[in-house]
């Protein structure tokens, strides 16, 4: 999601590692650790098919919607919504069988938290 828009910024990172502590309660080494795991493995990557799929096998509806809206907290890190974000999200919402209104829940509840 943070390389939808062509700009990883620092503070996109900051917030994954943020986002990642709290939900898995792990120390910051571990979560900055994953998170170039997570870059390398994109890198490898042919589409995000493969990451819905074992997302889709192994998290609740709860947990997916806990996801979505962690995907809408890092889209407004910069505090914009960019098109290929916005397109991005929507489709991934989609792929884990989330209803539109639940993707939509989502980004209102994100957005009242800012």
């Amino acid at each position: 999601m943070a390389t939808s828009d062509d700009n990883f910024t620092d503070e996109e990172q900051s917030e994954i590692v943020s986002i990642m502590q709290r939900t898995f309660d792990l120390e910051k080494e571990y979560a900055d650790e994953l998170v170039e795991l997570a870059k390398s493995r994109l890198v490898q990557s042919i589409s995000i098919y493969e990451f819905t799929g074992i997302i889709n096998n192994n998290f609740s509806p709860e947990e997916k919607f806990e996801l979505m809206k962690n995907l809408w907290r890092l889209i407004y890190t910069d505090r914009r919504l960019d098109r290929y974000e916005d397109q991005l999200v929507k489709k991934i919402g989609t792929m884990l069988h989330l209803e539109h209104k639940d993707v939509i829940a989502a980004k209102l509840i994100v957005k009242k938290e800012k």
